[in-house]
């Protein structure tokens, strides 16, 4: 056996059992429910977990440092920013009357066209080395944090509020059909 197997065969074992008892440990009164709602924080737990480990190391190898994340593009900002501007400019009609589906399916249509335009009507004629583009990045993202907290400041209370708990997430209150599209 290799020894760089050994370790990636331990965490999954660890992983697997660490699963199995938070699925069938506790109470037995409403067994299949709690079954139920656990399997569903397990989903969202492996959904996560796995996305966020493929991005991250894909994004490590690429700019060779184990040092960086894909945080550094400012991808996050920019979520932030665009659900600020959803929340300013009152577009409730969006949260109210559009399914969570279809919600999730506008603010990634959204983020994507609008990086496809930032990366095709800037960069089109210059070429960047790889540290050009993570220190443009770096700006963007910082811009982009910049601009909603100031539309955040001028908000009203209550609209911040509902943004907060928008930008947070929580494993608690997941809607599935949004799982099966992430």
């Amino acid at each position: 056996m290799k020894k760089s197997q050994f370790p990636f065969k331990s965490l999954l074992i660890i992983t697997v059992v660490t699963f199995l008892l938070y699925l069938f440990w506790g109470n037995t009164f409403a067994y299949p429910l709690i079954i139920q709602l656990r399997a569903k924080k397990v989903l969202i737990f492996l959904l996560v977990g796995v996305s966020s480990s493929i991005s991250t190391l894909a994004f490590q190898c690429i700019v060779n440092s184990r040092f960086l994340t894909p945080g550094i593009l400012g991808m996050e900002s920019f979520y932030r920013l665009i659900q600020t501007l959803l929340y300013f400019f009152g577009f409730r009609f969006i949260q109210t009357t559009l399914l969570p589906a279809t919600q999730f399916l506008l603010v990634v249509a959204i983020m994507v066209l609008s990086f496809w335009a930032l990366s095709h009507f800037s960069w089109q004629n210059i070429s960047y080395d790889l540290h050009s583009v993570l220190l443009i990045g770096m700006v963007i993202g910082m811009l982009f944090s910049s601009i909603s907290t100031f539309f955040q400041v001028l908000m009203d209370p209550n609209e911040y509020d509902r943004l907060q708990m928008k930008l947070f997430p929580t494993f608690q209150n997941v809607n599935t059909l949004v799982l099966v599209l992430a």
